[in-house]
């Protein structure tokens, strides 16, 4: 049980951490003796980000059972005490967040978004709580 979960845990992690592998779009300019290519604008693309889209019930449920996954893998299979398995939880799913916000302002069209973040956060209470019910 506990090789599988390990297993799974990599796997989401090594998938957050990985690049973008779409490459950047360009436009050729000049003549054709000599093409420059020249990255979009990202200026003039306006980014929705609204409190209530399914992108955050995503983030929200992301961090909630990360949380709760993290928690009973340390205090089950590792033999950890609660609160420490706890504590680890909570930054591990805060952590994946940030990291998963760090790429999102890198890929062509994104942004780092602090409403994503709350989300997370949202659901890392959420399984703190869940986590506390007798």
């Amino acid at each position: 049980m506990a090789g599988r979960a390990f297993l799974f845990v990599s796997f989401l992690i090594v998938g957050l951490l990985l690049p973008p592998v779409l490459p950047a779009q360009t436009t050729r300019a000049g003549s054709d003796s000599t093409q420059i290519a020249v990255p979009q604008s990202q200026s003039s693309q306006k980014i929705s980000d609204s409190f209530w889209g399914a992108d955050k019930a995503q983030h929200f449920m992301g961090s909630l059972m990360s949380t709760v996954l993290v928690h009973q893998i340390l205090h089950r299979s590792c033999k950890r005490d609660f609160r420490s398995s706890r504590n680890i939880a909570i930054g591990f799913s805060f952590s994946l967040g940030i990291l998963k916000e760090i790429r999102d302002s890198r890929q062509p069209g994104n942004h780092f978004s602090w409403k994503d973040l709350l989300a997370d956060v949202a659901g890392i209470a959420a399984g703190v709580v869940l986590l506390s019910q007798p």
